[in-house]
C-alpha cells in the first residue's frame, strides 16, 4: 500500500524546472573560448578591488572641496581687503590734502608765495588734485604778495578746470583788484558775482569800500 501511494503521489508533483537541478560548472579546458575569457578577467585585472575604487572617491572629494573653498573664501576676501583698502587710501589722500592745504595758507599769510608755488605745483607729483579750496588758498598767496597779474592767471586756471569760484574765492581776487588805481576791475568782479548767483556778503561790501577809500572814489562806494 505504501508503494502504490508513493507513485501516486509523484503523478500529481510539477515537473523540474529548467536549470532547478544541480548545476553542473562546464569544463572551461574543454571550451577554448570560455577559458580565454576566464584567463582574460583574471589576469588582465577586469575586476578592480574595493581598496581602488575608495581610493579613487578619495581623490575626487578630496580636489572638490579643496577647489570650492579655496576660490570662494581667496574672492571673498580679497574684495573685502580691496574695498578696505580703497576707502583708507580715499581718507589718507584727503587727510593729506588737508595739511598740504593749511601749508599753502600758512605760505600766503607769510607772503612766501614761491613757497606755496612750490608746494602746489608738488601735488601732481603725488597724485593729489587740488580742490576750489586749494586754488583759493594759492590765490590769496598772489594776493598778498601783490602779484595781481598772477592772481589774474590762477583765476583764470582754476575755472578752466572746471571750479566754479565761490564767495571766497571772488573776495580774494577782489582785495587784489581794489589795489589798483582804477576800481573798473573790481567792479566787473562784483557784477561777476551777481550775474553767476555767487553770494555778496558783509566782507566782500567792506573789501570794496576800502579800496574806494584808498582812491577817494566815494561816490562809486
Amino acid at each position: 500500500m505504501g508503494v502504490k501511494k508513493k507513485k501516486a503521489a509523484e503523478q500529481f508533483q510539477d515537473p523540474p524546472r529548467p536549470g532547478s537541478g544541480p548545476k553542473v560548472e562546464a569544463d572551461a579546458g574543454s571550451d577554448p573560448i570560455k577559458r580565454q575569457r576566464q584567463d582574460d578577467e583574471g589576469g588582465l585585472g577586469i575586476y578592480e578591488s574595493p581598496n581602488a575604487n575608495k581610493s579613487k572617491s578619495g581623490n575626487g572629494e578630496g580636489t572638490g572641496k579643496g577647489k570650492g573653498h579655496g576660490n570662494s573664501k581667496g574672492k571673498g576676501k580679497g574684495k573685502g581687503k580691496g574695498g578696505w583698502s580703497r576707502r583708507a587710501e580715499k581718507e589718507d589722500m584727503k587727510r593729506r590734502l588737508m595739511e598740504i592745504n593749511r601749508e599753502i595758507a600758512r605760505c600766503g599769510q607769510q607772503k612766501m608765495l614761491a613757497e606755496a608755488v612750490h608746494i602746489f605745483d608738488g601735488l601732481a607729483a603725488k597724485g593729489i588734485t587740488p580742490t576750489l579750496h586749494t586754488y583759493t588758498a594759492l590765490l590769496n598767496a598772489y594776493v598778498r604778495k601783490g602779484d595781481h597779474d598772477g592772481a589774474k592767471k590762477l583765476f583764470q586756471q582754476l575755472r578752466d578746470e572746471g571750479f566754479q569760484p565761490n564767495t571766497v574765492t571772488y573776495t580774494t581776487l577782489l582785495k587784489s583788484a581794489c589795489s589798483l588805481p582804477d576800481l573798473s576791475e573790481a567792479c566787473e568782479l562784483l557784477t561777476a558775482m551777481r550775474e553767476e548767483g555767487v553770494e555778496i556778503n558783509l566782507r566782500t561790501l567792506n573789501t570794496f569800500l576800502r579800496g574806494c577809500l584808498r582812491v577817494g572814489n566815494l561816490a562809486e562806494a
